[in-house]
């Protein structure tokens, strides 16, 4: 009992060491656009496109965020923009994993990443159209990857309701209060 007891304390102080480590939530919209614009050409290997940004980011976690919350921020964007797609319900909210285990379902409005890229995307969408550099950053979305597999088999989408993506890399620490 004991054992156990102390086992919780521990963990609690491994938790707070752990929050404490994380970097803050906020970014700026300059750190969003360089982020795009390190990751929105074709013809760059993964690793480079992603030692690029953590460069940029200067923390690994916010790296992650700038390459996976702009992703699904230009799919979806783009899924907005699909004919038959036009009755779709968008996801508000999107998924992270705590340390214990647990899922956390979170709005999408408490990850600032994804109201500036949603912004660039739009506003490369509209100026441009479908460019290389947006067509690139979208296909990394796993919600268009869904949406397009979807299309593809000849199913309608009419009504149909998208859940968030899961963002796995993500801790739910960075979103939730312990």
């Amino acid at each position: 009992m004991l054992r156990r007891l102390l086992g919780w304390f521990d963990r609690e102080g491994a938790d707070a060491a752990f929050r404490a480590a994380l970097p803050p939530l906020e970014v700026s919209p300059e750190l969003v656009a360089q982020a795009i614009e390190a990751f929105g050409h074709g013809d760059r290997a993964e690793a480079q496109i992603e030692a690029e940004v953590l460069r940029l980011a200067g923390h690994p976690l916010t790296a992650r965020r700038l390459v996976d919350v702009t992703a699904e921020a230009f799919g979806l964007t783009l899924i907005a923009h699909i004919p038959e797609c036009a009755g779709v319900v968008l996801p508000a909210t999107f998924s992270a994993r705590g340390r214990n285990g647990r899922w956390h379902t979170i709005e999408c409005a408490r990850e600032p990443i994804f109201a500036l890229a949603a912004a660039t995307a739009m506003r490369m969408l509209h100026d441009e159209g479908p460019s290389e550099a947006f067509n690139t950053i979208a296909l990394r979305s796993a919600s268009l990857t869904t949406v397009n597999r979807a299309l593809h088999k000849g199913d309608s989408l009419d009504g149909g309701e998208l859940s968030g993506p899961a963002f796995i890399g993500l801790p739910a620490e960075l979103y939730v209060a312990p």
